[in-house]
């Protein structure tokens, strides 16, 4: 984008404010125009500084790019430090009755912020947004914005370590918004400065209350009026209130009634109002800001499990990092959509988001699809001493609550995750949760504990409302049917909490197969069969969906992901563990399973498909489907199952021919018949004969 565009755009935007008091909200998002270079440069915040030969681009923006595996890996590190960001806001004129802001949705790890050479302030934590005002800092003409951004470790900076790769950057986007001099502030915690709490949810009735945070500079009005609305999902006013209030106000409350509410039910009906909130003055509007509002109510029971507005309800979930191929953490809102697609496609009506507070767009997905979330601060493996660890870790915590806490989907805010070293956990542990019950007492505090956990810190599970496992029984050692005689155990350990599974999984690569497993590879070696994934879920889903108890539980993961330590499996610095890959083109065989059990979409699937070539004539077959009236044939012969459990079908043993083998399934699926087939090439040699193309 060249500068006179630019120009133009914040000439259109200056356009809405030529008269005081009357301006309404306005937001630019800054896209273009920026240069970057990597490294810690002297006096790079300076107006003098020369930048022409930094290198152009676009935010979102991160290092450690994907695309160049050298960056992400070298050695067991990968690229970590500061890097530097400047570019040019335009400023035709600037007026007395005018605000400005810049918020960043998030840097990761610490953002340093100038402008004209002058430092805005630091911001500490990398998942966050955070906004500074810069209406006495911008002068008429070139003003320039410059950021330092930092992925370095800190040990102050949850998280300290992880199984993740923290690329660094502004890999989420930036914003200029402005106001009048009276405004719905945007500088309470990054929030949108309307905070929306429900109480007394039935099909009947419902009261929300909602606090509009409100900052004025400059205005000579003595009162103003305030104005919020609840609309409907087709914009029609449901109820709605004014009140008068003194202009130096810093926050109002509103208490709204809802009759016979729509209720918001997940994924069956995710029915969703808006409240917009409106700030009055001499008769005009001068500020609006409008909040997405999902009535429901739920419930945690440490036998019954999970229910949503008084209906039982198994979450079936997966977790999510928001990483994915050559982008790493600077996704798209396309790309998030795409996430949100293969979530529900699967069948899955609940997300972990881990380990860490992910974009606002996706919490806007969710609730629009209905999906249930678990959002987590990335206070993940280790704690340092309580200050100012524990003042960091509180702040991100406050930050995750204020901006996200309008989203109906969210229904448990994690604190932490495998706690295994460092300071003693518990007064951190047992102050982030009192901070989060006194910030929102609507929704239960839980954390996820593993083996180590338990030995390290006991004592700090007793204290969030919630608690969950992490279990890999099969991959790391035991066998996948462990998992029920450990889901029994650890509801002995934790008698009075409501328990989940927060993780379970193998990993898997497309290109690995082997039939006929008993026994699990080694998962730090570099040979990960999709077989034995499949093999993994199918039994760890048994012994879970078998017990009441587990209120929820959260696949690991939904996609391939990075994390720079990894020296195992085909690809290294990849945590394969995902039922999608990396790049969300190519679903495993165990998406089809969940798919086939979890969703009402016709499924039917045959596994073991890119296996191709064979070596031995006799193997066994498995298909995934949830159709009537399954068949097989080979080579055109009809082959019947050898046993059926829910969606798995297997044939014990079947012989193939040499050479090319067809294997061609049907089923019935609401009176229509799908299908789905394969070829497999047996070569006892290896070396399957190759056709001529020549006609």
């Amino acid at each position: 984008m060249n500068r006179s565009y630019i120009l133009l755009l914040i000439l259109a935007l200056f356009a809405n404010f030529s008269q005081p008091l009357r301006a309404q909200r306005s937001l630019i998002t800054l896209t273009e125009g920026w240069n970057f270079k990597h490294g810690d440069i002297v006096k790079a915040e300076t107006i003098a500084f020369d930048d022409s030969r930094w290198e152009p681009i676009t935010i979102p923006h991160t290092w450690n790019d994907p695309k160049e595996p050298q960056m992400v890996t070298k050695g067991a590190r990968y690229l970590r430090g500061p890097g530097w960001y400047r570019r040019i806001l335009d400023f035709p004129e600037v007026s007395p009755d005018q605000r400005t802001f810049l918020r960043f949705e998030a840097a990761a790890v610490v953002a340093d912020i100038y402008l004209n050479g002058t430092k805005l302030g630091q911001h500490r934590g990398g998942f966050t947004a955070f906004t500074y005002e810069i209406s006495e800092a911008i002068k008429p003409g070139n003003n320039l914005l410059s950021v330092r951004v930092d992925n370095s470790r800190f040990n102050d900076v949850p998280p300290l370590s992880g199984d993740f790769t923290v690329f660094g950057g502004l890999y989420r986007p930036v914003h200029l918004i402005q106001t009048g001099s009276l405004c719905i502030s945007p500088l309470i915690h990054g929030s949108s400065g309307v905070s929306l709490r429900q109480s007394n949810v039935s099909a009947h009735e419902a009261t929300v209350t909602v606090t509009t945070h409100l900052s004025n500079q400059g205005s000579k009005l003595k009162t103003f009026t305030l104005r919020t609305t609840v609309s409907d999902a087709n914009g029609k006013t449901v109820t709605q209130q004014e009140t008068e209030h003194n202009a130096d106000s810093s926050s109002v409350n509103q208490s709204l009634k809802v009759s016979e509410p729509h209720l918001w039910h997940g994924t069956e009906d995710p029915y969703l109002y808006a409240v917009h909130v409106e700030l009055i003055a001499d008769g005009k509007v001068v500020d609006r800001k409008s909040e997405p509002l999902g009535l429901r109510f739920f419930n945690f029971d440490k036998d019954k499990g999970f229910s949503l507005n008084g209906q039982p309800l198994r979450l079936r979930g997966v977790c999510r990092h928001q990483d994915r191929a050559e982008k790493g953490w600077a996704i798209s809102n396309e790309d998030m959509e795409e996430d949100m697609a293969l979530i529900r496609e699967m069948g899955a009506n609940a997300v972990r988001l881990a380990h860490y507070p992910h974009s606002d767009y996706f919490l806007q997905l969710c609730d629009r699809s209905g999906l249930l979330v678990w959002s987590e601060i990335p206070l993940v493996n280790e704690i340092r001493e309580p200050e100012p660890y524990l003042k960091n870790s509180i702040q991100q915590l406050e930050e995750m609550i204020a901006q996200l806490g309008n989203h109906p989907s969210i229904v448990t805010w994690g604190l932490w995750n495998e706690l295994q070293g460092g300071a003693p956990a518990l007064p951190v542990i047992q102050n982030l949760h009192n901070r989060a019950h006194q910030l929102d007492p609507t929704r239960p505090t839980t954390g996820a504990s593993f083996k180590g956990s338990r030995k390290w810190c006991p004592e700090a599970h007793k204290v969030t409302d919630l608690l969950a496992l992490n279990a890999y029984p099969g991959w790391y050692s035991g066998h996948p049917d462990d998992m029920g005689d450990i889901l029994d155990d650890f509801r002995r350990f934790a008698p009075n909490q409501p328990i989940s599974v927060s993780e379970y999984g193998s990993g898997a690569s497309l290109f690995h197969h082997q039939q006929n497993m008993e026994q699990g590879p080694n998962p730090r070696g570099w040979w990960h069969p999709e077989e034995w994934q499949a093999l993994s879920h199918e039994k760890h889903w048994k012994h879970i969906e078998s017990r009441p108890y587990v209120w929820g539980s959260f696949i690991w993961n939904m996609f391939d992901f990075s994390s720079a330590g990894r020296r195992e499996g085909q690809v290294i610095g990849m945590n394969d563990k995902g039922l999608v890959t990396h790049d969300r083109k190519r679903r495993k065989d165990t998406f089809f399973f969940y798919k086939a059990a979890w969703s009402k979409h016709p499924v039917l699937h045959i596994t073991s498909r890119r296996h191709t070539l064979r070596m031995e004539p006799d193997t066994s077959l498995k298909i995934y489907g949830n159709g009537k009236n399954l068949k097989l044939t080979l080579n055109g012969e009809a082959l019947r199952a050898d046993k059926q459990d829910g969606v798995i079908y297997i044939w014990d043993k079947i012989t193939l021919e040499m050479g090319s083998n067809i294997l061609v399934a049907t089923s019935e699926h609401n009176g229509k018949t799908i299908s789905d087939w394969v070829n497999w090439t047996y070569a006892p040699d290896g070396k399957p004969e190759r056709k001529s193309t020549k006609r």
